[in-house]
C-alpha cells in the first residue's frame, strides 16, 4: 500500500509530461500502474490533472515576462532620472561659473581704484563712497569663495 502512494505521488509530480496512466490489476492481486497498457489490454485509463507546482508552471512564463518588463521599466526611470540629474548638476555648474565669473569681474573693478558709480531715479550719476567700496569688495569675495570654490 506504502508503494502505490509513494507511485501515486510520483504520478503526481510527472503527470504534465505524461500523456496516459493505465491501471490494473495482475493474477497475483497486484495491482500496476503504468503509461503503457498492459499485453492483455485489460486495464482502466486514469486521467492525471496537474496540481501543485506543476500546475503554476503555465503561468510562469508571464510572470518572467512582467519581470523582465518590469526591470527594464526601472532601469529606463532609472536611467532617465540619472539623465535629469546630469542636466540639472550641469545647470547649476554654469550657474555657479556665471555667478563667479560675474564675481571677480565686479572685484577686479572696486579695487582698481577708478570712481565707481552707478544711476539714480534722475539718471544722475552717484558715486561709491570709500566705506561701501570695502563693503562691496567685502561682499563679492564672500561670493567668490561660495561660487569659485570647486
Amino acid at each position: 500500500m506504502i508503494r502505490v502512494a509513494a507511485f501515486l505521488a510520483f504520478l503526481a509530480l510527472v503527470a504534465p509530461t505524461a500523456h496516459a496512466v493505465y491501471k490494473w490489476v495482475d493474477e497475483k492481486g497486484v495491482t500496476h500502474y503504468s503509461e503503457s497498457p498492459p499485453p492483455d489490454g485489460k486495464a482502466q485509463k486514469i486521467e492525471v490533472k496537474p496540481s501543485g507546482p506543476a500546475a503554476g508552471t503555465p503561468a510562469a512564463p508571464e510572470t518572467w515576462r512582467q519581470r523582465d518588463l518590469d526591470s527594464r521599466r526601472s532601469r529606463i526611470e532609472k536611467d532617465r532620472e540619472e539623465d535629469q540629474a546630469q542636466a540639472r548638476e550641469k545647470r547649476d555648474s554654469a550657474v555657479r561659473k556665471d555667478h563667479c565669473n560675474r564675481a571677480r569681474r565686479e572685484l577686479r573693478v572696486l579695487e582698481t581704484q577708478v570712481p565707481v558709480y552707478t544711476f539714480d531715479d534722475k539718471n544722475e550719476k552717484v558715486y561709491i563712497t570709500d566705506q561701501d567700496r570695502l563693503r562691496e569688495i567685502d561682499e563679492w569675495k564672500k561670493l567668490i569663495r561660495e561660487h569659485c570654490a570647486s
